[in-house]
């Protein structure tokens, strides 16, 4: 059973998401949460992940990552030097910090319900397919890490009370 939460709850859960998957996945800590209302401009090369959660709760979930930032996790996860962006180690690590990631907030929201119905996360550049969301309830948080920052963004489906 999922419970109708107010939007700063649904926030709250996402920030220590967010937070709890960069430090169990690659030792980083989340230095600072911005709430913003759109993405900002961001390089051709920005590589996007989402996961599109259909139960317990309509969402999904989208992290955007600059190609050298998703280097340097990889690299900071794996525990060695990841040189080019193209490296598929690249894509499948930021689909698995989004797993993680994904797992955790379901965890808080949902935590028991005992069915979840989620597709495999699809990726790409953001200058190949400018994903924008279509969704009205969209909430964007730019994540500053050491190593630059990082956006999550997560879009209900369905309305969450004000």
């Amino acid at each position: 059973m999922v419970e109708e939460y107010q939007i700063e709850t649904v926030q709250s859960f996402m920030r220590e998401a967010i937070s709890e998957s960069f430090e169990l996945m690659a030792f980083i800590e989340v230095e600072e949460f911005e709430l913003l209302d759109e993405l900002p401009d961001l390089p051709a090369d920005t590589i996007w992940t989402e996961i599109e959660i259909h139960s317990p709760v309509a969402v999904s979930i989208k992290l955007l990552a600059q190609s050298d930032l998703a280097r340097a996790l990889c690299s900071a996860t794996l525990g060695e030097e990841v040189s080019e962006s193209e490296d598929p180690r690249v894509i499948d690590l930021l689909c698995e910090f989004l797993n993680t990631l994904t797992g955790s907030f379901l965890r808080k929201i949902a935590s028991d319900s005992p069915e979840i119905d989620m597709n495999v996360p699809e990726y790409g550049l953001l200058g190949d397919d400018a994903q924008q969301s279509d969704a009205d309830n969209t909430q964007i948080f730019g994540c500053e890490l050491d190593e630059g920052k990082v956006f999550v963004s997560y879009s209900t489906h369905q309305q969450v009370a004000n």
